[in-house]
């Protein structure tokens, strides 16, 4: 599939589109934090054998029904918030910065949201081996790192990247009548 060309410049400070974009990972993150820290309590819980897997995730739910404001306010939602805001807003000031610049903006957008979300995640995956861990934490083997940077390109790839590179060739094929659209597609 042919790269996406660059938009226009935006007219407006690239400052304030910067800040914007701050605010909207932070929007997302806060939004969707709480409900993966209900979700990875639950598959941890399950894991340890505490709990049955949706016993533990409607009581993680109706936790955060109940005291929302605790929920935000843990550790664990701390830390999830942290690596969501810092991948998004990365994603997102990557791509406003290449619009502005007039580049393509699928490789920049790539590395900063692995950088971000690579980052983060790993200072998060130290933290709560540290405060759930059995036994005394130690130093990561440096393969592991080489696994964290795959696994991080591979996920940024398809979650950032890939769409905007595939999207033109979908609505093409759909336009050309190339490509069926199955009735869930034909609802949208």
């Amino acid at each position: 599939a042919a790269m996406p060309e660059p938009q226009q410049k935006p007219g407006g400070s690239v400052v304030l589109r910067l800040a914007g974009d701050c605010v909207a990972a932070a929007a997302a993150s806060v939004a969707v934090s709480p409900v993966v820290t209900a979700m990875d309590r639950a598959i941890t819980r399950n894991a340890a054998g505490a709990q049955r897997l949706w016993p533990a995730m409607f009581e993680g739910l109706g936790q955060l029904i109940k005291q929302p404001i605790r929920n935000i306010r843990s550790t664990p939602t701390k830390w999830l918030m942290l690596v969501y805001s810092a991948t998004y807003a990365g994603a997102n000031a990557a791509h406003t910065l290449s619009v502005y610049l007039g580049i393509k903006p699928a490789l920049p957008v790539l590395a900063a949201s692995t950088i971000g979300n690579m980052s983060t995640g790993i200072a998060k995956d130290r933290a709560f081996a540290r405060m759930y861990g059995v036994v005394a934490a130690k130093g990561m083997p440096l393969p592991s790192y080489g696994l964290f940077f795959s696994r991080d390109v591979l996920a940024m790839a398809f979650v950032f990247t890939l769409p905007p590179l595939v999207t033109p060739a979908i609505t093409k094929a759909v336009d050309d009548y190339n490509l069926p659209l199955t009735p869930a597609q034909t609802s949208l």
